[in-house]
């Protein structure tokens, strides 16, 4: 797992040993200036829960695996 800024973020994906997406996806605005990098490309989702009702944003999450 990795928990970091964009650039770790960026060199995770990059890494070839990965291979699946754990994402929380929150829906709200946030006052922030950096966003985890662009996987559609590389990454097919293969699950999606429900949104999760929680206060003050909702979320759901999702795996992706790599194509």
């Amino acid at each position: 797992f990795v928990i970091g800024g964009a650039k770790l973020y960026a060199e995770a994906l990059a890494h070839p040993q990965c291979d699946d997406l754990y994402v929380t996806k929150m829906f709200g605005r946030f006052n922030c200036d950096a966003h985890f990098p662009d996987y559609s490309e590389g990454f097919k989702c293969i699950y999606a829960s429900n949104i999760t009702v929680l206060k003050p944003s909702n979320c759901a999450f999702f795996r992706y695996i790599k194509n």
